[in-house]
């Protein structure tokens, strides 16, 4: 639980072409890990992803790189190693 919330596991398809599109974009444009850009990619198009922005999917990670990209592509991103929780 975060903040008496359960915490929810999504999963996308990535047999589809447009994920896989997108998978792509992310690894080249932000020199990703394939599956750093999965994980990116579930919480853009996942079901969680047409939440209003005062209870937006939260990306959770420790790479300092990867939570500049997401911070760059809209995703409300905790960066859980130098910051606080985000409100």
């Amino acid at each position: 639980m975060v903040r008496g919330k359960k915490v929810q596991i999504d999963e996308v398809s990535f047999g589809n072409i447009e994920s896989f599109k997108e998978v792509k974009r992310l690894v080249k444009q932000y020199n990703l890990d394939i599956v750093d850009a999965m994980q990116m990619v579930t919480v853009m198009k996942g079901k969680y992803s047409v939440y209003s922005s005062d209870s937006k999917s939260l990306f959770i990670t420790a790479d300092k790189d990867l939570a500049k990209a997401a911070k760059k592509e809209g995703i409300l991103v905790w960066d859980c190693i130098d910051k606080p929780v985000p409100t």
